[in-house]
């Protein structure tokens, strides 16, 4: 709407109001009547009229627009809470299926503990032993990934769990920082022991792959 469009309107605002001020219709008010009326005749023109229904249809297409624009950012939010929904889902069975695998570790843990009391096998021992399923079964880390790992990284790992604050010197460079999980000094030494036995079985697969004959301990 520009400036002139506006002082037009605020004159025919002031126009109307002379005219709702003008006195009762009589033969000592007919003269101020007309003068009125005639005064403010520039308000009330063709012209006049066209310009305020064209301003009046711009504003109704304004607002037939915005409540279009409306509809559209009400169905945008309703498909963005069915979305947020179904991650909502997924993230929970993700959950529950983290939780089930825990269990089943705890259980593992518990069952080599009670399986192997004939080995005279420590607590620590029996930790390690779980850890390292836990790494297989729970965590995905297969020995066909860890046969890629050609340089050392298991044990790199183990290093890092064995002293956490040169992590950053010893943790492979191309494994996801967030796998990194020290806990207490105990639970560390665990995590290490499993990762070397990691490594010792890599290296045996190696020598077996390159070495048809049993490999004699010395």
């Amino acid at each position: 709407m520009t400036r002139h469009t506006i002082i037009n309107i605020q004159q025919i605002r002031d126009d109307i109001c002379k005219r709702k001020a003008m006195p009762p219709f009589g033969p000592d008010t007919s003269i101020n009547r007309l003068k009125t009326i005639n005064e403010t005749q520039r308000s009330f023109t063709l012209e006049v009229v066209e310009l305020l229904l064209g301003e009046i249809d711009v504003l109704s297409k304004s607002e037939w627009t915005l409540a279009d624009e409306l509809v559209k950012a009400q169905k945008r939010i309703a498909e963005q809470e069915r979305t947020n929904t179904a991650q909502d889902d997924h993230i929970n069975q993700q959950a529950d299926r983290i939780e089930c695998l825990e269990k089943k570790n705890d259980d593992l843990g518990k069952a080599i503990r009670a399986a192997l009391p004939s080995f005279s096998l420590s607590p620590a021992a029996s930790d390690v032993l779980a850890e390292r399923q836990r790494q297989i079964s729970v965590k995905g880390y297969t020995t066909q990934q860890d046969d890629t790992y050609i340089e050392g990284e298991l044990a790199a790992a183990a290093i890092s769990y064995i002293e956490p604050l040169a992590a950053e010197e010893y943790w492979p460079a191309d494994w996801h920082d967030d796998s990194f999980k020290p806990s207490d000094y105990r639970r560390n030494l665990v995590k290490a022991c499993a990762l070397l036995i990691a490594e010792i079985e890599r290296i045996d697969r190696q020598s077996e792959g390159n070495n048809d004959e049993p490999r004699i301990p010395d």
